[in-house]
């Protein structure tokens, strides 16, 4: 028989993941309320550019399956999936350090949008640890005001 013989009221560490569209922020925390560490950082350049610029030309034509009309065919967002990339390379990041137990809990902030897209990109591992999400657009703030809307949001 085997059992964990850590302390229960024992605080792992705590990844905080601050992500939008163009950047994301990893910071480490040692204790429930003590200051945040940066351990990483991720950024999406093309995150900013308007659609035409991430384009090269528009999008296909196609025949309709019944009679002679043609159309447009449906082409997704450049944007929409630099955005679903950038989500899936933070998650990847995520995931690795939770596969070789950098971490024992994880909190998500991001913008409503971008915490959608993390949330399915999360892997097994990470999404076991998840321990709070907050759709909000934190990015650029300091460590210290992270830490203290994540400690906010447990009370």
């Amino acid at each position: 028989m085997t059992y964990d013989s850590r302390d229960p009221t024992e605080h792992r560490t705590s990844w905080v993941v601050v992500a939008s569209a163009t950047s994301a922020q990893i910071y480490a925390r040692q204790k429930k309320f003590g200051p945040l560490k940066a351990v990483g950082s991720l950024t999406e350049p093309g995150g900013r550019a308007r659609e035409g610029e991430l384009t090269s030309d528009e999008p296909g034509r196609s025949f309709d399956s019944h009679g002679k009309g043609r159309h447009a065919m449906e082409a997704g967002s450049a944007r929409q999936q630099l955005r679903e990339a950038f989500a899936k390379s933070i998650a990847e990041r995520v995931d690795g350090a939770a596969a070789d137990g950098s971490f024992g809990s994880l909190v998500l902030i991001a913008t409503p949008e971008m915490l959608g897209l993390l949330r399915a990109a999360l892997g097994k591992n990470a999404r076991g640890l998840l321990d709070m999400e907050i759709a909000r657009n934190v990015t650029g703030a300091d460590a210290e005001t992270v830490a203290g809307i994540v400690d906010s949001e447990r009370d």
